[in-house]
Order: C-alpha cells, then sequence, then structure tokens
C-alpha cells in the first residue's frame, strides 16, 4: 500500500499544534459576532448585503 504524498510539509500533529488555538479563537469570534446581529435590538439591516452574505 501506497503512502499518498501531500502537498504540506507539516504533518496533522505539528499543523494541530502550530494552528489549533488561533483558528478556534477566530471561529468563536466570528460566533460571538453572529451571535449579537441574532440579539441585537434593531432588527435593521435586512437590505444590507453583509448580513445576508
Amino acid at each position: 500500500m501506497s503512502v499518498p504524498l501531500g502537498t504540506c510539509p507539516l504533518s496533522q500533529r505539528q499543523l494541530l499544534e502550530e494552528y489549533f488555538i488561533e483558528h478556534r479563537t477566530k471561529i468563536l469570534d466570528l460566533a460571538a459576532f453572529l451571535d449579537r446581529l441574532d440579539r441585537a435590538r434593531e432588527q435593521d439591516a435586512g437590505d444590507d448585503f453583509r448580513l445576508r452574505a
């Protein structure tokens, strides 16, 4: 059985060690932003393309 050659020089474990916390933080930040949009007092941006994107 041949092992497929990847294009990334780092192993999965190395990638997790290097980038997991950074990307997890970005996802949590985005989730908090989306939650604030949902809970906003005034729902006045329905026609704004950024809300639908």
